[in-house]
């Protein structure tokens, strides 16, 4: 009898911990929700860092902004570029905040889109050209470029091969590395979204080092990825009506201006 009984407790602790789905009608306010969200981040500046001990960055704003729009409970990890697909393709995770699209993530997850940004060069001064374009800078093999590794949101497929193959590109393991390389001038270039660039060049104090070289003809999307195992179709929808929600009410601004110029913001608000 004892043993039945304490079968009985166990089996009311497993179902009291077990993943409790949201429920979100179409058109029901928002801020109800008591579903458990395991988060990743990307674990590099501006997105999430620590400070002090606790965690800071752009993606851990807009996570406190989705819980204050749908609820739920957040339990957020920071993982690095390489081990961001495997945690989303196994099953591991419910939810990438502000990642880029990429087929590397499709497998195991949907993307919801929040705004969209370009690409951006930083070339050392003393090999900028005033005409010349990122294209030029790649087909120079005079330029050496760094990135980060298991990163290909910005630098194509072809275009690393190229890079690789004539022995021009070097490989770290965040983008503070790979500016560090530009500022020691061991590289002579790099390839990154504009907020990522931006960041790095006043971080290191380098604006007077280099040139920025703008390349809109590429958007890069950028928003969040959904675990298609994990999280509800319904719960898909939650989500990107909290995304819409964000934008209009003016917390999308608030929250960018804390980590580019309120230009820079009003673009991603637009696109």
């Amino acid at each position: 009898m004892k043993r039945l009984g304490f079968t009985i407790f166990c089996l009311f602790v497993l179902f009291s911990l077990r993943k409790v789905p949201a429920r979100h009608p179409a058109g029901e306010s928002t801020g109800s929700c008591n579903r458990r969200i395991l988060v990743g981040l990307n674990n590099y500046e501006p997105f999430a860092y620590r400070e002090n001990g606790q965690l800071k960055g752009l993606a851990h704003d807009i996570v406190l902004a989705l819980k204050d729009k749908v609820g739920c409970e957040y339990f957020e990890t920071e993982l690095s570029a390489r081990s961001e697909a495997e945690h989303i393709n196994n099953d591991r995770i419910d939810m990438l905040v502000l990642m880029v699209k990429t087929t590397e993530y499709e497998k195991g997850g949907v993307f919801i889109p929040f705004y969209e940004t370009y690409r951006q060069l930083t070339v050392a001064k003393k090999v900028f050209g005033k005409n010349r374009k990122i294209e030029d800078y790649i087909n120079d093999d005079k330029v050496k470029f760094a990135y980060m590794i298991g990163n290909r949101t910005v630098l194509s497929k072809d275009e690393e091969d190229r890079l690789l193959k004539s022995s021009r590109l070097l490989g770290t393991p965040d983008p503070e590395g790979a500016f560090r390389l530009l500022k020691e001038g061991r590289v002579q270039a790099v390839l990154f979204s504009a907020l990522l660039s931006s960041h790095y060049i006043d971080k290191m104090k380098m604006a007077d080092k280099v040139e920025k070289i703008r390349d809109e003809t590429q958007k890069i999307p950028v928003g969040i990825y959904l675990s298609k195992r994990r999280v509800s179709p319904v719960e898909r929808e939650m989500f990107a009506r909290a995304f819409e929600e964000i934008k209009k009410d003016g917390s999308f601004v608030r929250i960018l201006s804390k980590y580019m110029s309120l230009d820079q913001a009003l673009y991603r608000l637009n696109h």
